[in-house]
């Protein structure tokens, strides 16, 4: 069975403003095309991330919808 992740609010904000350590950003990639789960209150948390420009909001909110970064 192909291990699952559980992606935090925090890793994802890492993510999209590409602060990701640059000794595990292919780790991160690859989790985020294989198996991944977003907790229901991270769903919540992300979005509202008050750093977000128009842009980044609504990237974000695709990546939580399915549609890749």
């Amino acid at each position: 069975m192909e291990p699952r992740f559980l992606i935090d609010t925090n890793i994802l904000i890492y993510y999209f403003n590409d602060h990701i350590p640059a000794n595990t950003d292919k780790l991160v990639d690859n989790i985020f095309l294989s198996s991944f789960n977003i907790s229901v209150i991270s769903k919540l948390e992300f979005p509202g991330w008050k750093k977000f420009n128009a842009i980044q909001y609504r990237r974000a909110e695709d990546f939580l919808k399915g549609n890749k970064k």
